[in-house]
């Protein structure tokens, strides 16, 4: 008996079916005792390949056969159907030990809480930890950290943060994984504030926070000009090694003093990046480039685009239009064209918001003749809403009411779906003919629908 049992259970593990169900028959025909073994053998093997129907035929099998499925066996199976990502499969798994008397174990539940998270099923995987803790068993980190994760990857991140709560809550200490998912779904979700303090919670519970969350609330900061929040979080990331403040640490300080008009910071901020053996890089000096250029400083900013180029780095459109951008704010329509001509002379290709800044300040200025050409040169498939509503609103300010309505058709013919400011200058054109301004949303609308053109009125609110 013991040798046809050793045969069956070698012909299962080497998945040959029709031989297996042959010995097991002999076994059966001979009045011998059959084993689990072979059965569960089976039912993983099929588990593990995504073979919902065949792993359940054969526990239905072994409990045909009067054998009697343990817990072990069960949560073998389990963890088969998670490998193949059979989440469902495995719940019904464990429903199936509730319904024989069969108590599962933290194992069976881990094993079906896990499987849920990792399919991104995060409701269900929450459901089956509550379940879990109903039934009084002690959830492990590991099947809190699940829940967590799961939620945070959904951008549940209350639900993330609850969880989290709930596992200190039980006396367990949560690790980086769980922290760290909770702290950047509140980023992806621009929710800084509460990133912070759960970035802050993390570090107090000694654990070290992924360096690239640090730089992201340090990125928040300097764009909103706090840059006094900005240089703690700084100084926090230095006090919490191995997260130590890197180069996008340091360039997101300088771009951000630069753009606040502190550009002797920025500059400060640039000296200590090289005293801590980190070396300058094209972002570093973009920075510079772009918030000496955003305050208006453009000549401080040709400056630093300059020292860039000396430097042996190659400047980005982006930075080139920055300069282009702050003298045709400034009505320099000549000196943006100059700056638009150099992107190309330094073998970049200029993009739509190098033409829209000079289009606007020739449109602006009412020189439509040369705002023209530089449209001619972007062409039509490379203009947007915005370059078309330089055309409207600058024919409207000169009161060439009929011509703004042409650029209006221009743009719908163009399949470009007009914006708040796009209706503004029509409304203002239509009101140069007589009209109403709501007659210019309305305008809209109907060349919108002539043109085939999706009237989303959402972008038209406001």
């Amino acid at each position: 008996g013991d040798a046809y049992r050793k045969i069956c259970v070698t012909l299962a593990v080497r998945e040959r079916v029709a031989e297996v169900e042959q010995w097991l028959e002999r076994i059966r025909s001979q009045g011998l005792e059959l084993e689990l073994a072979p059965y569960r053998i089976m039912a993983c093997r099929r588990a593990k390949a995504g073979d919902v129907a065949g792993a359940e035929a054969w526990l239905l099998r072994a409990r045909d056969a009067g054998l009697k499925l343990d817990v072990a066996c069960y949560n073998e199976v389990m963890a088969a159907y998670i490998a193949a990502d059979q989440a469902l499969a495995a719940s019904r798994c464990l429903e199936a030990m509730t319904s024989q008397v069969l108590k599962p174990d933290v194992l069976s539940y881990r094993s079906v809480i896990s499987g849920f998270a990792k399919v991104g099923h995060a409701r269900l995987s929450a459901s089956w930890l509550e379940r879990m803790i109903s039934a009084q068993l002690a959830a492990d980190v590991a099947c809190y950290t699940a829940v967590v994760c799961s939620s945070a990857k959904s951008d549940d991140r209350y639900q993330a943060a609850k969880w989290l709560e709930r596992m200190v809550g039980e006396g367990l200490q949560p690790d980086e994984v769980a922290f760290n998912a909770v702290v950047s779904s509140f980023v992806r979700c621009g929710d800084m504030t509460s990133a912070g303090l759960w970035l802050r919670c993390m570090v107090q519970a000694g654990l070290i926070p992924d360096s690239t969350l640090f730089n992201k609330l340090i990125g928040d900061c300097s764009r909103r000009g706090s840059m006094d929040e900005a240089v703690s979080w700084f100084e926090l990331m230095k006090e919490t090694p191995p997260s130590l403040p890197n180069a996008v640490s340091y360039n997101l300080l300088i771009s951000g003093y630069a753009a606040c008009g502190e550009e002797a910071t920025a500059v400060e901020w640039l000296g200590r990046m090289r005293l801590v053996g980190l070396s300058a890089d094209v972002a570093s000096y973009s920075g510079l480039v772009g918030g000496c250029a955003g305050c208006g400083e453009t000549l401080n900013a040709v400056k630093w685009l300059q020292t860039m180029a000396a430097k042996g780095l190659k400047p980005s459109v982006a930075s080139y239009n920055a300069i282009v951008t702050s003298f045709a704010r400034q009505s320099d329509s000549r000196r943006a064209e100059l700056w638009l001509n150099r992107i190309r002379e330094e073998s970049l290709e200029p993009d739509t918001i190098s033409f829209n800044a000079v289009i606007s300040s020739y449109c602006r200025a009412g020189n439509f003749a040369r705002a023209e050409e530089r449209f001619r040169e972007l062409g039509a498939a490379g203009a947007d809403v915005a370059t078309f509503t330089a055309f409207i609103d600058g024919c409207a300010r000169a009161g060439k009411a009929d011509e703004a309505l042409g650029w209006l058709d221009h743009m719908l013919s163009a399949r470009v779906r007009p914006d708040v400011g796009a209706r503004s200058a029509v409304s203002k054109a239509c009101a140069l003919r007589g009209a109403s301004a709501s007659n210019g949303t309305d305008r809209i609308f109907k060349k919108m629908a002539e043109c085939r053109v999706d009237p989303n009125p959402s972008t038209l609110s406001g």
